[in-house]
Parts: structure tokens; sequence; C-alpha cells
């Protein structure tokens, strides 16, 4: 990644060409994030998240994840790459296989009766 004043988009003319400052790029994005209809919670950080998760997806390499955002220890770099339930699934049918479909149909069905505080096998004897 490159800081925002090598890409010419962190400057503008009220700053007489030179780079803009955090609170400045952070006035702007908010502007941007409105304009988009986004909701509050997204903040310039965020994108940087999404880019090191994206790119994790993308080479499953953690280290060229944290050589990309500057991260000097690995352990900087596993808050930004999230995994997600696809990822956990993926692995584990790697491991042991896809689940048969009466497996997976059991599974749904005790957690949709667990929600309404029933138990599956109670319902099946």
């Amino acid at each position: 990644m490159r800081p925002l004043a090598e890409t010419g988009c962190g400057r503008a003319e009220h700053t007489r060409g030179r780079a803009l400052c955090a609170r400045a790029a952070q006035y702007r994005f908010a502007f941007w994030r409105h304009q988009a209809g986004l909701r509050r919670a997204y903040s310039i950080h965020s994108l940087r998240h999404t880019f090191a998760t994206l790119l994790y997806g993308a080479t499953k390499d953690l280290t060229l994840v944290g050589r990309a955002l500057g991260h000097r220890d690995i352990r900087s770099t596993q808050r930004y790459a999230h995994l997600g339930d696809d990822a956990l699934a993926g692995a584990l049918d790697a491991l042991w296989g896809p689940p048969r479909r009466s497996e997976v149909h059991r599974l749904e069905r005790s957690k949709w009766l667990a929600r309404r505080g029933r138990d599956f096998d109670a319902r099946e004897k």
C-alpha cells in the first residue's frame, strides 16, 4: 500500500499541495460514507481490515499480509485476518470430508429445536 500523499488522492486545493492530515481524511471518508448510504460503524480503519482480510483470503499467507500492512509482529496481523465460517467449514471438510446430508439435517434440526427449548434426541424416542 502506498500512503495517500503518494497516490495523489491525499491532496486538495485548500491544502496547497500538501498531504491531508489524518483528521481531514477522516472527515472526507465520513462524507463519502454518508453519500454512499453506509452505516456509521465504517471508518477508514475498516478499509485496512477489509484489505487485510481480502489479501489473506487470496494468498493464505499471513506473513505477506503483515508485510503489506507494515507490521513487525505477526500477532498484530492476526487481528486483521478474519477467518469466516466458510474458511472453517472448508478446513474441516478437507480434514474429514464433507458431511453427509443426513448429518447436516440432524445438526440443523437439533439447532432449531434447541432455540425453542426442545431436545432433539427426546423427540426421536
